[in-house]
């Protein structure tokens, strides 16, 4: 008899040990349960990029866009001009800027290559940089999103190029380029966010007001806040520039 239950001592033992790890086995499946959870919850809940933000304005374009120019406009299919677009929300900007590899020989959404950009009023080019990663990059004024319309001598370029809309990182206090004329500084380093815009400060007023209430509601400093302007090739006005309010286009001196 004691023969008989020394033998199974060794079988009740090791069944503990199976229970023992079948429940550490549970607890560490139920703690990766609870750990992505609590991911889940944190992933995607910055209160910067809230989604479902409200339409605030829509950019119109040029019939040939997102042709460079009007020479080029019979190449473009409808269905590319379809899928071009800039809309500006409440806390953000979405662009698309396809191409057609086929140009318009494909007239097909199917053969549209799309380029997309969305920018997030908390960060560049609608708010400052930071300088060397941990402070914000002001020494040069604020960033600058313009629209630029070309003009040569007196005559207006835009019903055969459009205007485009750039963004600067800094104003560069708004030095002219032959010091009293001429272009601003800041339009040697700005790069395109939108071309062949046909009404680029309508869009750029709208914009205005919804990155100001931005930068009110989540307390952005006003001196790493975005300004706009307007800026001319008009030799008459010595490529000047119009600063752009959420209100109306004052003249700036």
């Amino acid at each position: 008899f004691s023969g008989a239950t020394a033998s199974r001592k060794p079988h009740i033992f090791y069944s503990r040990n199976m229970a023992s790890g079948k429940a550490n086995v549970e607890l560490h499946n139920a703690s990766l349960l609870m750990h992505s959870d609590n991911a889940q919850a944190v992933h995607g809940s910055s209160v910067l990029m809230k989604p479902g933000a409200d339409l605030i304005s829509q950019g119109n374009f040029m019939d040939f866009a997102p042709a460079p120019c009007c020479l080029y406009g019979c190449l473009i299919p409808e269905a590319l001009k379809k899928r071009t677009f800039l809309r500006a929300y409440d806390n953000h900007i979405e662009t698309n800027f396809p191409f057609a590899p086929c140009l318009c020989i494909c007239d097909d959404e199917r053969y549209v290559v799309d380029k997309t950009w969305v920018g997030f009023f908390d960060k560049p080019p609608f708010r400052s940089g930071m300088a060397c990663g941990c402070i914000p990059c002001t020494c040069c004024g604020p960033p600058v999103i313009f629209s630029h319309n070309p003009k040569c001598c007196c005559i207006d370029m835009t019903p055969w190029y459009g205007s485009q809309i750039r963004a600067a990182p800094c104003s560069c206090f708004n030095m002219k380029k032959c010091y009293c004329c001429c272009n601003p500084c800041y339009i040697d380093c700005s790069i395109p966010i939108a071309r062949g815009v046909s009404d680029p400060n309508h869009f750029l007023a709208s914009l205005a007001k919804a990155t100001q209430e931005y930068a009110k509601t989540h307390g952005i400093a006003k001196h790493e806040q975005v300004i706009y302007a307007s800026v001319s090739d008009n030799v008459h006005d010595f490529g000047g520039s119009r600063a752009i309010s959420s209100s109306a286009v004052m003249v700036r001196t």
